[in-house]
C-alpha cells in the first residue's frame, strides 16, 4: 500500500452547551520533513511510528498553527511564525525554538527535550518530566507568568547576574522549598540576564524531585575557571 505523505484527521468535539464546535488537526506521521510557512486555524500533531526516520516539522516565518503537539521521536524546529495556543512536547520528541511566538504556554512531558534560544512565550514554561534549556527569548508579560517544574522535570537556564527575590545567587541547582507539589510552594522570582542578552524576570515553582539549574554564560564560566587556576597556583 502506498504511503501518503500527509494524513489529516478531523476530530470533532461536541460541547454540552451552545452550538457544536469542530476542532480539526493536521496529523504528520510519515518519517518525512514538512515545512509550515502558511496559516491554518488547525492544530498540528506530529508522531513518529510510521517509519524508521524521524518525522520532522519546521515552523517557518509566515506560518501559523493553533497548537503544536510533537510525540514519539519526532523533531520540531520553530524558527519563525506563530503557535497561537501552546506547544506541548511529549514522548522523546526534540524541539528547537529559536524565533517566533507561542501565544500561551510551553510544556515538556515525558522524556522530551526542548531548547529555547529566542522568540517569545506568552505565559509559562512548564517542565513535567521533560528537559527544557533556556538561553534566550522572553517569557510572559504578566506578573504571574512563570517557570514550573514538576514530575521530575528539569529546567536549565544559561546566563548571568541571577537573583532570587532581589538577592544575588550563585550557579547550581534550585530545589523545592517545602518538598511539596509546586502549587503549594511559596512565590519566588528569578531575575537575570540570559546568554542572548534577553532579561528573565519570572515567578518560579519547583515540585519535589524536580530542579532548575542556573548555568553561567561561557565568558563567566571562563573567568570562574581562570580564578580556580590562579587559586591553585597561589596555594
Amino acid at each position: 500500500m502506498r504511503k501518503r505523505s500527509l494524513i489529516i484527521y478531523v476530530i470533532v468535539v461536541v460541547l454540552c452547551f451552545g452550538l457544536p464546535k469542530a476542532e480539526a488537526y493536521i496529523y504528520f506521521n510519515d518519517g518525512q520533513t514538512h515545512n509550515i510557512d502558511y496559516i491554518t486555524t488547525e492544530g498540528v500533531f506530529v508522531r513518529d511510528d510510521a517509519s524508521d526516520n524521524a518525522t520532522t516539522v519546521n515552523l517557518l516565518s509566515g506560518g501559523e498553527v493553533r497548537d503544536l503537539v510533537p510525540k514519539d521521536n519526532s523533531i520540531i524546529t520553530v524558527s519563525g511564525g506563530l503557535i497561537a495556543d501552546s506547544l506541548v512536547a511529549e514522548g522523546n520528541s526534540n524541539i528547537t525554538f529559536s524565533s517566533g511566538s507561542i501565544g500561551d504556554k510551553l510544556y515538556a512531558f515525558d522524556s522530551s527535550n526542548v531548547i529555547v534560544s529566542g522568540g517569545s512565550i506568552g505565559d509559562e514554561i512548564n517542565s513535567y518530566g521533560g528537559l527544557i534549556t533556556v538561553s534566550g527569548g522572553s517569557i510572559g508579560t504578566s506578573l504571574i507568568a512563570g517557570l514550573n517544574c514538576a514530575d521530575r522535570g528539569h529546567l536549565i537556564i544559561e546566563g548571568s547576574n541571577f537573583a532570587i527575590d532581589g538577592v544575588p545567587v550563585g550557579y547550581g541547582e534550585l530545589h523545592s522549598v517545602l518538598g511539596d507539589v509546586w502549587s503549594m510552594e511559596p512565590d519566588r522570582r528569578l531575575t537575570g540576564t540570559l546568554l542572548s542578552g534577553d532579561q528573565i524576570d519570572n515567578v518560579f515553582y519547583i515540585n519535589e524531585g524536580s530542579s532548575i539549574t542556573l548555568i553561567p554564560e561561557p565568558a563567566t564560566l571562563l573567568l570562574l575557571g581562570l580564578g580556580a587556576v590562579m587559586l591553585r597556583k597561589k596555594r
